[in-house]
């Protein structure tokens, strides 16, 4: 029985595979409105180089779902900073389907993006 379980356990792939979150700081804008048109820009950027399915905004939060592919889900949220400025923060979600090296390289990829729009 100890034999069978042994083969069971290094029969499971241990592949990069990971649930989990990446999350960037993209720093202050000066309106919400400034800083959702941005995050609207940076989807659509990302969409024409790679490829997103659906882009949905709301009030202060936007997001970008299965981006690259079904696996992962950006969210850039435009919250009140700190003296009057907006602070923008994205999360990029990766499921099981994913890894966790390639949901970082989107999360950097979009800063990037974000950062050359300044």
């Amino acid at each position: 029985m100890r034999l069978i379980a042994t083969l069971l356990v290094a029969a499971i792939p241990i592949g990069a595979a990971a649930e989990g979150f990446s999350t960037e700081d993209l720093g202050s804008t000066d309106t919400e409105a400034q800083c959702m048109e941005r995050a609207r820009l940076v989807y659509e950027e990302f969409d024409r180089a790679s490829g997103v399915n659906e882009i949905v905004a709301g009030n202060w939060t936007i997001s970008a779902f299965d981006v690259l592919k079904p696996a992962y889900d950006a969210h850039i949220t435009c919250a009140y900073g700190p003296e009057d400025t907006t602070r923008a923060t994205l999360v990029v979600y990766g499921s099981n389907e994913g890894d966790t090296e390639e949901r970082t390289t989107i999360a950097q990829r979009m800063k990037a993006m974000w950062e050359a729009w300044e």
